[in-house]
């Protein structure tokens, strides 16, 4: 999926998604140029449709946490995918 615009809170998530995961909002933008796994967030009500989605860039799979507003993707958390996710990813990939 293409999107007109990224966005995120630059004073609080984005410095804090860096502080946490050690991933910027700023490069992990690539990621939606690779194919991706997406899958609905259901874990909890957020009070808006979240996806999560993985992808990989140089060799290393991230798990991306996104919303829609409007035409915007609005960007929650990104990190580097755990095991089980990568194990996922992969057996997802091959399966396509």
């Amino acid at each position: 999926m293409k999107f007109d615009s990224f966005e995120w809170h630059e004073s609080f998530k984005g410095c804090s998604n860096i502080e946490k995961h050690n991933v910027d909002f700023e490069e992990i933008l690539d990621l939606f140029d690779t194919f991706l796994y997406e899958i609905p967030d259901n874990r909890r009500d957020y009070g808006e449709r979240r996806t999560i989605a993985f992808g990989e860039l140089e060799k290393q799979v991230y798990c991306l946490v996104y919303t829609l507003r409007g035409k915007s993707c609005r960007l929650i958390s990104a990190r580097r995918a755990n095991e089980r996710e990568r194990k996922a990813y992969y057996s997802f990939l091959k399966g396509r």
